[in-house]
């Protein structure tokens, strides 16, 4: 049929941008059918992919009613031969016939004998004999449920012994995935013990992809995969010395931090770069006046920026942070996005926090004296708390008793404010009594109309239109390079209807029947209810908003936006966002690369040097200082909303 002088029809998916173009070589085979006397395996197999376009109802826009009708007869023989073809199949002669199969079409192949059942005429020897010879046909195989059961032990086999077996099995149970990648079935007879023997093979293996040893230090346990403590030690010290090998051969840039206090500079910041060295001088001057004023919040809300305009914190993990490199690479679905960006903040924040330390050390002072006065002093008298009060262990003290001391304080400290929120006063007898383990997400704030959520997919849909680099309806001349979302286009070009490619303009069309666009007088496409589209352009960015910190022209947006079903409301102390952040920091529940330091002290498990006991206590000075903003944010909100 000519196929050397074009492409090959391949189906993908109904949304595949090229079907246009795969169409126009299916209707040029499908008119010289009868030319073809003999068909390969591949010619076969194209026909296969021609009517599974024909099967999801995509056709050229040329073809009327009439012309789609006798192509469906050619199809309906087509698949007479396919048929035909696929009930031939034996012992004897599939092999020969896999060995022709182009490349594109190995997953037709398979997925053609799954649906008419043909492998049940196969013996187990013969299958399994393909797999040793076409491994790479797993990846295939193990998306067809029925054909991996039938084949179990044959399938199990294989996997005890295939290289890459590990990483079909992490792809199952522990990555990240996007919503096009394959799901793989496993026979039911591979046990427990047998993936645990998959994964200490993968460890020594020379050529071991170090995202996938970190994957699996830090698996998490379920009915389906479990790994010992001996197997996840076994990952972290192979892990260990893959990274010491990339620091070793310079494959890494080093990116460094330096935080310095200046008494002689006029302004609050001077921020500079030196020899790849970022470097953050504050004004001393600002810092006294902050401490005199025993202002903890202005020191770290406005001068080191723990938290943003709207008093969210902002040192947490934000998708739009995130680079594209690290949203494709290897991670697993249950770790929290700790990215460059991330890491770059809270590294500062750590600075910020070593040089605040020693400057009040050579003033005779200290930090956790500050933070002490702040709470039992400045936030009962200003709120009328009374006893609201945390107590920081002595300077004599080791970082190891300092943190065991301090773990509990957290509790104590979110207690506290957990039975004012709930009985109006700080009760220290029912806190007493009650002896149910704190969840932070249960902590719950002082005023109703808290935090603002998207509710349900049309919002979801809405924000993936207007501000997703991967919604491609941005991608339109002359301005295909300039931006990375529909919303800045048309914020800021002039942009006709018929700019937008063929493929772009049914949801274009969508979104304007919806409401959300029009075209103008000029025929220009224009978004529409601007107040509307900033709510949603907040919580893209920022996944909540604090509602209060907002003008009310925006608030009575989100009330009605409420109202509609579109968003909902919360009341809680910390934001879902803040909530993983604290997850990530003090324990495994949510993520599995978290730093556990609330388990990690208080059972005693912890062995690390006093450097690492160091670094952990100022980590966690940092999130008490967190706590005890938000925890002063949420009580100037309800002073501010009972002034209103």
């Amino acid at each position: 049929m000519g196929h050397e002088d074009r492409d090959r029809v391949v189906f993908y998916s109904k949304e595949d941008l090229a079907s246009g173009y795969s169409l126009k070589n299916a209707e040029y085979v499908l008119e010289n059918l009868n030319s073809l006397r003999e068909p390969g395996i591949n010619d076969l197999l194209e026909l296969y992919n021609i009517k599974l376009y024909f099967d999801n109802g995509l056709y050229l826009k040329k073809w009327d009613s009439t012309a789609i009708k006798k192509l469906e007869i050619k199809i309906d023989d087509s698949w007479k031969l396919i048929k035909r073809f696929c009930f031939s199949l034996n012992n004897d002669n599939i092999e020969k016939y896999i060995e022709d199969i182009e490349y594109e079409y190995i997953e037709s192949f398979w997925k053609l004998i799954n649906y008419l059942q043909v492998y049940k005429k196969l013996d187990k020897q013969v299958f399994f004999k393909i797999l040793k010879n076409y491994p790479y046909h797993i990846y295939i195989i193990l998306e067809l449920k029925q054909f991996v059961e039938y084949f179990g032990q044959e399938i199990r086999l294989f996997l005890l012994d295939y290289d890459k077996a590990t990483e079909l099995l992490l792809s199952k149970l522990e990555l990240q995935h996007t919503h096009s990648s394959p799901i793989y079935n496993f026979p039911s007879c591979l046990s427990l013990i047998d993936k645990e023997f998959i994964i200490s093979n993968y460890i020594e293996q020379e050529n071991a992809n170090l995202n996938y040893i970190r994957i699996i230090e830090y698996s998490k346990d379920s009915d389906s995969f479990k790994l010992s403590p001996k197997i996840r030690l076994k990952a972290k010290n192979r892990r260990q010395f893959l990274n010491n090998q990339i620091f070793e051969n310079n494959n890494s840039i080093p990116i460094d931090l330096q935080v310095s206090l200046n008494k002689n500079q006029e302004d609050i910041l001077v921020t500079s770069v030196k020899n790849q060295t970022t470097i953050l001088s504050y004004n001393t001057e600002c810092i006294d006046e902050f401490k005199n004023n025993s202002d903890l919040v202005s020191i770290f809300r406005t001068l080191f920026s723990f938290t943003n305009i709207h008093g969210i914190i902002e040192l947490l993990s934000k998708d739009n942070e995130i680079s594209v490199i690290e949203k494709i690479s290897i991670k697993s679905r249950n770790e929290y996005s700790a990215s460059i960006i991330f890491k770059h903040k809270n590294n500062l924040a750590h600075l910020q926090i070593l040089v605040l330390v020693n400057y009040l050390y050579s003033t005779g002072d200290t930090l956790e004296s500050l933070i002490e006065s702040y709470v039992n002093k400045f936030i009962n008298h200003h709120y009328g708390l009374n006893n609201f009060t945390i107590k920081f262990p002595s300077n004599r003290s080791t970082y190891l008793e300092k943190i065991r001391i301090l773990s509990p304080e957290i509790d104590s400290l979110l207690k506290q404010y957990q039975t004012y929120v709930n009985e109006g006063q700080i009760d220290f007898d029912l806190i007493s009594i009650d002896s149910n383990p704190l969840r932070f997400g249960e902590i719950k704030s002082l005023n109703t109309k808290k935090y603002v959520y998207i509710n349900g997919e049309v919002m979801n849909d809405i924000k993936f239109w207007f501000f997703s680099d991967q919604s491609m309806l941005y991608y339109v001349e002359p301005f295909e390079n300039k931006y990375s979302n529909l919303y800045d286009l048309l914020a800021f070009e002039n942009v006709y209807l018929d700019s937008f490619k063929e493929y772009q303009l049914p949801t274009i069309n969508k979104i304007i029947g919806l409401g959300y666009l029009y075209i103008d007088n000029d025929k220009y496409v224009r978004i529409s209810k601007d107040l509307f589209m900033y709510v949603i352009r907040e919580l893209n960015e920022n996944k909540v908003i604090s509602y209060w910190y907002y003008h009310i022209s925006i608030r009575l947006v989100i009330d009605e936006m409420v109202n509609n079903g579109f968003l909902l409301f919360e009341n809680t102390l910390f934001a879902r966002p803040e909530l993983n952040y604290f997850n990530y920091y003090l324990n495994k529940k949510e993520f599995t690369n978290g730093l556990d330091l609330r388990n990690k002290y208080l059972h005693g498990t912890n062995k690390s040097s006093e450097k690492v006991n160091e670094y952990e206590y100022y980590v966690l000075l940092k999130l008490i200082i967190l706590m005890v903003i938000k925890i002063e944010d949420d009580l100037r909100i309800q002073k501010f909303v009972n002034d209103l």
